[in-house]
């Protein structure tokens, strides 16, 4: 179970259902969003429907912008999404951290990090550990990891926000333990042995990372040890992609 510290926060960003999305709300979602370009390119003669049952009978993915693209939802349903060009992936990245940097000494900035933990999303991760117990179900719990300049600067940070960001790990690792259960705090890439190159953007790490995340937590964890072959893991690493997520 990966763990992000927003998950903690006491006024985490607030999602929007569909409910409360307007017709011209969604007129301008769709009107705003890429998956549009697949209906522009049906039109313009670029694929057949017909191309497109075709596809479908021997795609894993499923939906049209899937099918023309080989990106979303498939059918054992995990979810791939893939950056275009690897340059463009590091370019956004380092755009996503700079707009996070300036978000530290804004005081309504979101930096993923309240003056303290919340006790009620604690609270929700404990009845989620009691169950797991309940049912015999045995839990892994890990810190999704940070870019380096995320990490460092939360280090560094003289406020409630940086105290949270210390405590976040122990306050955890009690909790899982309380369940008989390990927690990893794999918040530095070091950690596991990778880097900020192998991000897919600043929230979430690529197939390379998650395959490394992977190899760590099965190298000190014996159950897992029954289900992975590290042998044949470490191999992938060489052809994992830098550019794509599947999870």
């Amino acid at each position: 179970v990966g763990i992000d510290s927003r998950f903690l926060q006491i006024k985490p960003a607030r999602s929007v259902t569909d409910k409360e999305i307007s017709t011209i709300g969604r007129l301008r979602a769709f009107l705003a969003n890429g998956w549009r370009q697949a209906y522009i390119d049906y039109f313009n003669g670029k694929f057949s429907f017909g191309e497109l049952i075709k596809k479908r009978n021997t795609s894993q993915n499923i939906g049209l912008t899937a099918l023309v693209k080989s990106k979303g939802i498939r059918k054992d349903g995990s979810f791939k999404n893939e950056q275009d060009q690897d340059q463009d992936r590091l370019t956004n990245l380092q755009g996503e951290i700079s707009a996070w940097l300036a978000k530290v000494d804004s005081p309504s900035g979101n930096i993923g990090y309240d003056n303290e933990i919340s006790k009620k999303h604690l609270a929700d991760i404990e009845a989620f550990l009691v169950l797991a117990r309940a049912r015999n179900i045995y839990v892994i719990g890990y810190l999704s990891p940070s870019p380096t300049e995320l990490i460092s600067v939360m280090n560094s940070l003289a406020d409630a926000r940086g105290d949270t960001f210390l405590q976040l790990p122990t306050a955890l690792k009690s909790l899982f333990e309380k369940y008989q259960y390990n927690f990893y705090n794999t918040s530095q890439v070091a950690t596991i042995k990778s880097s900020n190159n192998e991000f897919l953007d600043i929230e979430h790490g690529s197939e390379r990372m998650m395959l490394r995340l992977l190899i760590y937590l099965t190298e000190r964890e014996p159950l897992l040890k029954k289900y992975v072959d590290l042998d044949s893991l470490k191999p992938l690493l060489l052809n994992a992609s830098y550019t794509e997520i599947i999870r």
